[in-house]
């Protein structure tokens, strides 16, 4: 679900926006505008809906606090807490072999792992040389971590 839903958003068919209530609370409208898209888009489009058990047809849905849809054009959403969030991230570094064998980390996503590339966040590798094409790098434990710059994907999510 998640490569379905980076897919949209770098085609621009995806956005997130909050709106005013009548009771001064503010909702969060989700859009997937597909009618513009090329038919791969609005497969990619078709198959979110069918995931999430929505209805295409609808331009916008509602997103709300639960486990449950309550309707065709709502999205219940069970939102995790921040460390949860850094966690899912942190699986996005090329954690080094002998961090993980002397109990400093965990080892992050499987670079091998068919796939693991699309659904990472962002891809941070590390090294124990100076980077040459990178456009975030910080030192760390005689390594360097880095975010290369000809991954433009995960260099625009780095500065967000």
């Amino acid at each position: 679900m998640i490569a379905l839903l980076a897919k949209l958003n770098d085609s621009g068919m995806f956005a997130l926006r909050v709106v005013p209530k009548p009771d001064k609370e503010q909702g969060i409208v989700l859009s997937i505008v597909s009618t513009e898209a090329s038919p791969e888009i609005h497969a990619t489009a078709e198959e979110l809906c069918k995931l999430l058990g929505i209805d295409p047809k609808i331009a916008e849905y509602k997103l709300v606090q639960g486990n449950k849809n309550m309707g065709p054009d709502e999205i219940a959403v069970q939102t995790r807490s921040l460390l949860h969030i850094l966690t899912f991230i942190s699986g996005s570094v090329d954690i080094p072999d002998v961090h993980v064998e002397q109990g400093r980390a965990v080892p992050g996503f499987l670079p091998s792992a068919e796939g693991a590339e699309r659904t990472r966040p962002l891809v941070v590798h590390s090294s124990q040389a100076l980077p040459t094409d990178a456009s975030v790098t910080v030192r760390f434990r005689e390594y360097y971590f880095y975010i290369d710059d000809r991954d433009l994907r995960s260099s625009a999510r780095s500065h967000c």
